[in-house]
């Protein structure tokens, strides 16, 4: 059984870094992930997608475009 090492740790900047070095694949994969949308709705569940939708639909004052700028 191969078990892989995953090398974990903290920049100055409080970032969350893993590592897993395999030299089997010549290949570099990053995956970047924020605490931001769904993970602070809380008890609303699906606010934040909400307020993305409308957000890309405009309002009575400004059109798609100007929420954009």
């Amino acid at each position: 059984m191969n078990l892989i090492s995953i090398q974990h740790w903290q920049t100055k900047e409080e970032v969350r870094v893993f590592f897993v070095e395999r030299h089997e694949l010549p290949m570099v994969e990053i995956s970047v992930d924020f605490a931001a949308g769904s993970a602070h709705d809380g008890d609303q569940y699906g606010i934040s997608n909400l307020t993305n939708v409308m957000l890309s639909q405009g309002t009575k004052n400004f059109n798609i475009n100007q929420i954009a700028e």
